[in-house]
């Protein structure tokens, strides 16, 4: 796998591309960019302004999408989900209704652990713990 390509990369690779891409406009393409490289390397955080940069002209911006998505063919910047090894269990759910049989209340399930378990408004009596089995 190929390390990431930033904009910062495509960027000075496109510089002596210019005259080929974009004949008499090169020198001010070159000159923004030149000093954008140098804004970054002073520590500025500069990747929006080439990528604008790059896509006033159609012809640099296909170049740069081009670049970009030959990394991402590489898998350079690749991003996916790994799930953790080993057995995954999800937790339940403690459910608590009503004792009395027949209650149409509806049951309540904790969002905390230190949640007071409520009573039945009908029966008066606390919820207690029921299992779905």
């Amino acid at each position: 796998m190929s390390p990431a390509i930033s904009i910062l990369d495509v960027a000075r690779e496109i510089l002596p591309e210019l005259p080929k891409l974009l004949g008499e406009d090169a020198a001010a393409v070159r000159q923004e960019l030149t000093n954008l490289l140098a804004r970054a390397h002073s520590g500025k955080a500069v990747d929006h302004e080439i990528r604008v940069v790059l896509g006033k002209n159609p012809a640099t911006d296909r170049w740069k999408r081009d670049r970009l998505r030959e990394n991402d063919a590489d898998g350079g910047d690749e991003k996916s989900y790994q799930p953790l090894p080993g057995l995954r269990s999800t937790p339940r759910a403690v459910k608590y209704a009503c004792p009395v049989s027949g209650c149409n209340t509806p049951p309540w399930f904790p969002i905390d652990a230190g949640d007071e378990i409520p009573s039945c408004e009908i029966h008066g009596v606390p919820f207690e713990a029921v299992s779905d089995d």
